[in-house]
């Protein structure tokens, strides 16, 4: 069983697939769920209102999450998140001569700052203690299994066992945000240059690109900036290993 009679629980949703289908699964137990959405300042729009519209149709109690700074000044301040990460342009960014190269950071500080500590203090704060969550065990990356216990919380995942064709399935006659089927995820922020390697990550861009035309010069800039940084140093190392070659 999802929750006992006397249990009350945060879900966390992010408007994808997976969370949607745990949402409508709950549904007989919205009274004693609050739902839970991070806005980082840099949510796709549409993926925003999706959220919002699916909780109002199905009568759930909403709470959008912030962080302490807008992702974009965040990201300014701290760099930009990249799947390669130097130390000398993250943690060490502040001694680093270099000022031709872009600060950067590793997606998991970026995400845990933006996502994961906000709604881990919004959760906390409600006196919320068990957390329904759409990860399956089939996932490429699972940060809490399901069952996993902190000093804070119980995370329980409903969909463990389920595959990806389970989930859509499941969601054959519901409504999807309008990236489905050809994005599989709920997408990162728009601004976002990390995750560049994952499955969606050029149909996101395309998707950007096509839908979202007046964001699409800002994330050119900021994909080139990650680029050049990333090449400039990838230089570096291979000048470094030169005789192993």
């Amino acid at each position: 069983m999802m929750l006992q009679p006397n249990e009350k629980a945060a879900l966390q949703f992010s408007g994808g697939k997976d969370s949607l289908a745990l949402l409508h699964l709950a549904r007989p137990m919205l009274d004693r769920i609050t739902v839970f959405f991070g806005d980082t300042g840099a949510v796709y729009p549409h993926v925003k209102q999706f959220v919002i519209d699916a909780c109002e149709e199905l009568g759930a109690s909403l709470v959008i999450v912030e962080p302490f700074m807008p992702v974009a000044e965040f990201t300014e301040k701290h760099g930009y998140p990249s799947d390669l990460v130097p130390t000398e342009l993250a943690e060490m960014a502040w001694a680093n001569p270099d000022k031709k190269s872009q600060r950067l950071q590793s997606y998991v500080n970026c995400c845990g700052n933006m996502l994961w500590a906000p709604m881990y203090a919004a959760m906390k704060d409600r006196g919320l203690r068990i957390v329904l969550r759409g990860t399956k065990a089939c996932d490429p990356h699972v940060t809490a299994p399901h069952g996993f216990k902190d000093n804070d919380f119980e995370y329980r995942s409903p969909l463990w066992d389920w595959s990806d064709a389970d989930v859509m399935t499941y969601l054959k006659d519901k409504r999807l945000p309008d990236q489905y089927p050809k994005i599989m995820d709920s997408m990162d922020c728009w601004l976002c240059t990390a995750h560049m390697t994952g499955q969606y990550a050029g149909a996101k861009l395309d998707y950007a690109k096509a839908r979202y035309p007046e964001l699409w010069p800002e994330i050119v800039r900021r994909v080139k900036a990650v680029r050049s940084t990333v090449t400039r140093e990838r230089r570096k190392v291979n000048a470094a290993f030169a005789a192993v070659e």
